[in-house]
């Protein structure tokens, strides 16, 4: 597109294989460049996008801070040793931010009020020592091993990124994993019969980022379940329907999952497949036991600021909506329903909205328990510290979910709620019902059935007639009258009317 024109302007076509042979020849430069400055591809096409719009970028609707985990799936020395790389590169490590926060388009170094970590030195000191454009890391106080840095920051080119040992991962999605493995019990061995390994599944899982940290939480937590087996195991398993993501998810997986050397027998897995197929007996679980579901279908991405493209802070299609709660609806109630032996399940979105939140996790509890005085599912007030929590009044226990505003948390928006089985059964072990009602059926009598079904199956004898002696047909099918003549039947019928054609005549 030529830029100074408001006409797209196409290339002759002389020049179409010379740009293609030059894109693929630099592919490998072109994809550092979009990384380098936009992060991914995704986010290069919003940008150039708003700018071909003549939009400017509002820093008020990007993220304050910058969020990083760190990834003990490849980095086994932890947070003290990205900590102590990043040091090394340049990074004023700080201890933690004050809590008030100035509201502003940009958070500057000095609005923090930051308290470091340099002995001899007041909080008050080294706030004002700290300059305008110095770099500065800290940890986060609500997700364990999640780094914090200025908005400005650009981590892209670091070794951290490139070996996997950081993963650039906003702090809200950090809290569905965070959220669901709060509570492991569901995974000691000594509760799973059959021989079977636990397993936690994604049931959304592209791109993978809440698989991989679900991935890290359960073989730092593992060890400590299992005291006496010196190699528990378990099994994430990364659901994907889309075979593009589920390519995406794979090199992902495969560059920053378990390596082959860890100490812990944690696999990762992953399955091109509809989640809502899916289910406990299902031939590509048999060997599984699904203890916990983390689900985080497609959403509006309302409390996402950066999603400027889908007008998430403004006007929302309510069709679009309508439809995306429908889906939300059915996978939430799948996964309470689907898999007997699940014990937690988490419900998290990038919306802002009540229709996708609260709403949705009513109906799922209506749904799941079919003895509302005495029920299979209730809610987990997980992350009691967080103060944020659910509003609405179709949800009795809306204080147990928890929300991020992107206004006041400093992140995108984002809502979480986590599902605890408190007893065993529910609809998951019901027989389904019959197509027809009991009242119907009561009503046939079965033996006239049986003799229409069985004359039904008997095979029908059609008598070809040849056209060689089609008049031999026609002299056998005469009728003699009284007087002695003999008359061929009329073949309009006109004689005998409807009963000629059934035979009756």
């Amino acid at each position: 597109a030529d830029r100074d024109s408001s006409q797209p302007k196409l290339l002759p076509l002389y020049m179409h294989k010379a740009v293609i042979q030059l894109v693929q020849h630099h592919r490998k430069h072109i994809l550092e460049q979009i990384t380098k400055e936009y992060g991914d591809k995704e986010s290069a096409k919003r940008a150039i996008f708003r700018q071909d719009k003549g939009e400017k970028t509002d820093q008020a609707k990007s993220s304050f801070l910058k969020y990083a985990r760190v990834n003990k799936l490849r980095e086994p020395g932890g947070c003290d040793v990205v900590l102590k790389e990043l040091q090394d590169l340049g990074y004023c490590l700080l201890d933690r931010w004050q809590d008030g926060i100035a509201k502003s388009s940009s958070v500057s170094n000095l609005e923090f009020g930051l308290l470091s970590t340099k002995k001899g030195r007041s909080a008050t000191d080294e706030s004002k020592g700290l300059k305008s454009k110095e770099l500065w890391v800290v940890k986060d106080d609500t997700i364990a091993d999640l780094l914090v840095f200025p908005a400005d920051t650009k981590l892209y080119d670091s070794s951290l990124v490139k070996r996997g040992a950081l993963i650039l991962q906003d702090k809200g999605s950090c809290f569905a994993a965070a959220g669901l493995l709060e509570s492991i019990e569901c995974f000691a061995l000594n509760s799973i019969q059959g021989g079977r390994i636990p397993a936690l599944l994604d049931a959304c899982s592209a791109p993978g980022n809440k698989t991989l940290h679900a991935a890290d939480i359960l073989e730092s937590r593992l060890p400590e379940l299992h005291r006496d087996h010196p190699f528990p195991n378990a099994i994430v398993v990364g659901v994907e329907r889309d075979e593009t993501r589920y390519k995406l998810l794979n090199q992902r997986v495969r560059e920053l999952g378990p390596s082959n050397e860890s100490s812990v027998g944690l696999k990762m897995e992953t399955l091109n497949s509809d989640f809502l197929g899916l289910h406990g007996d299902h031939p590509k679980l048999k060997k599984l036991c699904i203890r916990a579901i983390l689900l985080d279908p497609s959403c509006s991405g309302s409390g996402m600021k950066s999603r400027t493209d889908i007008g998430s802070r403004g006007s929302m299609d309510p069709k679009r909506l309508d439809r995306l709660c429908e889906f939300q609806k059915k996978a939430l109630v799948h996964a309470l329903t689907a898999f007997p032996d699940v014990c937690r399940v988490s419900y998290s979105t990038c919306s802002i909205h009540q229709q996708e939140n609260e709403d949705v996790v009513s109906h799922a509890l209506q749904v799941a328990n079919v003895e509302p005085l005495n029920p299979f599912w209730e809610l987990d007030r997980v992350m009691q510290h967080w103060s944020r929590r659910g509003e609405s009044s179709n949800l009795v226990d809306a204080d147990r979910c928890i929300r991020l505003d992107p206004d006041q948390d400093f992140t995108n928006g984002f809502f979480l709620a986590v599902f605890i089985r408190k007893r065993a059964g529910g609809i998951g072990y019901v027989v389904p019902k019959p197509l027809v009602s009991s009242e119907f059926l009561s009503t046939i009598d079965v033996k006239q059935a049986n003799r229409t079904v069985a004359s039904a199956r008997k095979p029908k004898v059609q008598k070809s007639v040849n056209s060689k002696n089609q008049n031999e047909h026609n002299d056998k099918t005469k009728l003699k009258l009284g007087n002695g003549k003999v008359e061929k039947p009329q073949s309009s019928n006109r004689k005998f009317g409807k009963k000629w054609k059934r035979g009756l005549v």
